[in-house]
């Protein structure tokens, strides 16, 4: 059983789909970066789900170690 910070339950979904987007934003800080277009829109739907701030965080740790080509199309994207 998962609990939130408030000591209720999470229900089964909701933990499932965080715990998917936390392997998502590990696999993209596994790249070490934005590298193609695909890579950065990714990004961009990452960051719609994500909520809290430790994920939101860890997608900007993304933003920085990523070439500033890059970072200009994700600007475009937003």
């Amino acid at each position: 059983m998962t609990y939130n910070a408030f000591g209720g339950t999470l229900n089964l979904a909701k933990s499932i789909v965080l715990r998917q987007l936390e392997e998502e934003i590990e696999k993209m800080l596994l790249m070490d970066g934005l590298r193609r277009k695909d890579h950065v829109l990714e990004l961009n739907r990452l960051m719609l789900r994500a909520e809290s701030v430790e994920h939101r965080l860890s997608l900007l740790k993304i933003i920085q170690v990523t070439a500033s080509a890059f970072v200009s199309l994700y600007l475009a994207f937003v």
